[in-house]
């Protein structure tokens, strides 16, 4: 008969770290001393940027629309490069918890009248 609910053999996360095989695989990427995925991305949005900032120079001398829009490819280039590589450079803000209470005005009056007749009457 199936099981339709609760603890099941085999279900469930595996003991060990979970992210003990990507650990494993980080560390042999490090001692390979090949570049890691990020400093590939980096590397690839600095030379756009730089690609970018040369274009934009020759674009002020020559005023043609291919210049312009070769600027603007390259340095679009660098900003969806620099969007992907964000996430592993920066960490991401958190929300905000907001704790509203919801007294009414009248609730509020109504506990400051009950602490006054209170004070009022220990005198």
């Amino acid at each position: 008969m199936a099981q339709k609910g609760g603890a099941r053999p085999g279900a469930g996360r595996k003991a060990g770290p979970a992210n003990q095989r990507t650990q494993e695989i980080l560390r042999r990427e490090m001692e390979s001393g090949r570049k890691l995925p990020l400093e590939v991305m980096l590397d690839a949005m600095r030379e756009a940027c730089d690609e970018a900032q040369e274009l934009r120079a020759k674009y002020q001398t020559t005023k043609t629309e291919e210049d312009m829009r070769a600027f603007h490819a390259s340095r679009l280039m660098a900003v969806n490069i620099a969007k992907d590589a964000a996430p592993f450079c920066h960490p991401k803000l958190q929300h905000a918890q907001l704790d509203v209470s919801n007294t009414l005005h009248e609730d509020a009056l109504d506990a400051l009248l009950d602490g006054a007749e209170a004070a009022a009457d220990a005198e």
